[in-house]
């Protein structure tokens, strides 16, 4: 998904004639307006340096601990309005000062358990779709910010087929949960809609969502825990 909007870039369109007719009917005449480029989206001088930064490598290996400003970028913030306004205005404000990828529960925990010690704030990032500032840590009082990539945690754990109940990792994206549930009959029923693919799976359950044909699955507080 790309960083600074909604969807598939690769799929990407132009408005048609009609839709940019509402949009002048509703607002004025519509003018393009670039977003920045992501090389040069302003983000903080990261708090968290060396050897701190070593401290975490020897927890979860050289490659699953990014500093570069591409992986800062795209693990800040969510996509709300106002997420997205900022981010293609170039402001990073609230870039992570690294990204950690743990790959199991052991991980996790030596990650949260590091991070309370060093006084860091962690925040959990699956598909990157929050749209309640989700994505967004307090920084006062902390000595800085992880981003916690739950890519690696993609496996489904358990399933019941009598109870129609399943165990998924948190970082199962939604497609990747339907494939894996529908071999045994079973789906999660949280589709069709502009998030339900890069969604995790640990993402929806906190949240009271529901999309247009889940008349049947209900919404996510009804079916998960």
């Amino acid at each position: 998904m790309h960083w600074a909007r909604w969807g598939d870039p690769t799929e990407a369109s132009a408005l048609s004639a009609a839709t940019l007719g509402l949009v002048g009917a509703a607002f004025g005449p519509a003018e393009p307006c670039g977003t920045t480029q992501l090389a040069d989206v302003r983000v903080p001088v990261p708090r968290v340096q060396e050897p701190l930064l070593s401290e975490l490598r020897d927890l979860l290996g050289d490659e699953h601990v990014l500093t570069d400003h591409a992986a800062r970028v795209r693990h800040t913030r969510g996509k709300s309005t106002t997420d997205l306004l900022k981010m293609r205005a170039g402001d990073g404000c609230d870039a992570p000062d690294a990204v950690v990828a743990p790959a199991d529960h052991d991980q996790v925990s030596a990650v949260l358990e590091w991070c309370s010690r060093q006084r860091v704030a962690l925040v959990p990032f699956g598909g990157g779709t929050s749209v309640v500032d989700g994505l967004t840590a307090r920084r006062e009082d902390y000595a800085g910010v992880l981003a916690l990539d739950l890519c690696r945690l993609n496996s489904l754990v358990h399933v019941d087929v009598v109870s129609g109940t399943a165990t998924l990792e948190a970082g199962l994206l939604g497609p990747e949960a339907e494939a894996l549930l529908s071999r045994h009959g079973l789906t999660l029923g949280h589709f069709p809609s502009r998030s339900s693919t890069p969604a995790s799976a640990g993402s929806p359950p906190p949240a009271p969502a529901a999309k247009p044909q889940q008349a049947t699955a209900g919404s996510t507080t009804s079916w998960s825990r």
